[in-house]
């Protein structure tokens, strides 16, 4: 027997199915008490089953937001012959949202409806209506999740803090742009939203003003173009140990590594500093190192010191690889720049050379003094913003060495507690030694490495990192 393709049934049906599946026998015999309770339990779940909302398939599950714009997945046919069936009702579509909306959420009667609206016929007219109403709700809440994603890559490209209360005043804007008066932007949809959409809650790493946002494109072609040029002066020098880069980094009186190995659970991670305050105030390295794959020394120290002491040279004389100077912020100053050019670079091979700079102020005067007029060193600068993608020190030297002085550190303070890392001294001798170290012939590969990832030679390297992997990993 083929079963009707109708949703309601005939309980008549229902008996001839039985009498079918359960076929009578000795059927005169008395009903006994078990067999009457069975018959009123069958009685009472027909009745329920009929006064049941045949419908309660459309009903719209809110709590799986994962599924809230995936109208797509609806027959076209379907829908269409839907909205056919439901023209002969004269309802607009708001009034059938209200319809809907008095049977599910006011509690009204099924009959009451059929009272209060005429052309509601059946409970199949009903079915269909919520069908239609549910359909172009979920087509609603999928404009409204579209036009919020394209209005969020906008916030996010433009630099803005975002939260959850951004999004949910942005879709109910959207929404009144639409004209979908009924739309709430409740936690479920905003949740649905950011879980499609891989949005997730981060930690803010980097602040910056609005000035810095600058065009992506336009940076490129600026990299670009300073890299060509590059290529080309570097590829017709005679001489590749008369090309250097220099910078200017930070670096704590006591570094240390921000994350630790602990018990997985853990809810609070305390660590040991020797001094609170070598946490927060640095030091100013500043490095050269050379095409053909040096690092140049001596290395200028400039350390922080508001009133240094008498004897300041003599406690730092020893350290051969260091040329130790000082300023009340520990950072440099224009005046240390010259002196720096003068006293350090300049004899130690500084001149006829080319010098890969960056934008900062501090190097005009410098420039003046020892590049335009006296033709001693040729400065090049790199374009602002862009030190990151093509300085060969920020690209590939920088962080291997403060991660080699980072692990000097833990060493230090785990097995030689008494040591103070942040006493100048001390700090000197780690630093002689930091450098000594990368001055060695295995290090010549990494720092031509730097300038080959920077994309300002056109040669390529091939390097065999081992003890350098060590390095880079730390």
């Amino acid at each position: 027997m083929e079963p009707s393709k109708d949703r309601g049934f005939n309980p008549s049906n229902v008996v001839k199915l039985l009498s079918m599946r359960f076929p009578l026998e000795q059927s005169d015999q008395q009903f006994n008490d078990a067999e009457e309770s069975m018959c009123t339990s069958i009685i009472e779940y027909i009745l329920g089953v009929r006064e049941a909302d045949e419908s309660l398939i459309f009903r719209h599950q809110d709590s799986d937001s994962s599924n809230d714009d995936e109208s797509s997945g609806e027959d076209f046919a379907e829908i269409e012959e839907t909205k056919r069936k439901l023209t002969a009702f004269k309802y607009s579509r708001t009034q059938m949202e209200r319809i809907v909306r008095d049977y599910d959420e006011n509690g009204l009667s099924f009959a009451k409806i059929q009272h209060q609206y005429k052309m509601v016929k059946s409970r199949a007219d009903f079915a269909r209506m919520r069908k239609y109403v549910n359909h172009f709700g979920r087509l609603e809440e999928a404009e409204i999740k579209d036009d919020l994603l394209i209005t969020f890559q906008d916030w996010v490209r433009k630099g803005y803090h975002i939260n959850d209360r951004d999004l949910h005043l942005e879709a109910l804007d959207i929404a009144r742009r639409k004209n979908h008066a009924n739309f709430k932007a409740s936690t479920t949809f905003i949740a649905g939203f950011k879980k499609r959409n891989n949005i997730v809650s981060r930690k803010v790493t980097h602040s910056s003003t609005t000035k810095q946002f600058v065009d992506v494109e336009h940076q490129k072609i600026i990299c670009q173009e300073f890299r060509d040029d590059m290529k080309s002066l570097i590829s017709s020098h005679p001489s590749k140990n008369k090309i250097f880069n220099s910078d200017q980094t930070g670096l704590k009186l006591e570094l240390r590594a921000g994350r630790t190995l602990a018990i997985k659970g853990s809810k609070h991670i305390r660590v040991v500093a020797q001094r609170e305050n070598a946490l927060t105030h640095s030091l100013t390295l500043q490095p050269v190192i050379s095409a053909d794959g040096f690092l140049h020394t001596p290395v200028v120290v400039c350390f922080l010191e508001r009133h240094p002491p008498a004897k300041f040279r003599e406690e730092l004389a020893e350290f051969q690889f260091l040329h130790y100077i000082h300023s009340t912020s520990g950072m440099m100053t224009s005046d240390l720049a010259c002196n720096w050019i003068a006293d350090v670079f300049l004899p130690n091979g500084g001149e006829d050379s080319v010098l890969l700079v960056d934008s900062w102020t501090g190097y005009s005067r410098a420039m003046n003094e020892f590049g335009a007029q006296n033709r001693q060193i040729e400065f090049h600068i790199i374009p602002p913003h862009t030190t990151g993608d093509v300085q060969p020190l920020d690209v590939f030297f920088n962080r291997q060495l403060k991660a080699f002085h980072r692990h000097l550190t833990e060493l230090l303070c785990r097995l030689r507690p008494d040591f103070v890392v942040s006493v100048r001294r001390n700090l000197a001798k780690m630093l002689n030694l930091l450098i000594f170290q990368f001055t060695a012939t295995r290090f010549r590969p990494m720092i031509q490495l730097a300038w080959q990832k920077a994309e300002v030679v056109a040669l390529k390297v091939l390097i065999h990192v081992q003890k350098e992997a060590f390095v880079e990993r730390s």
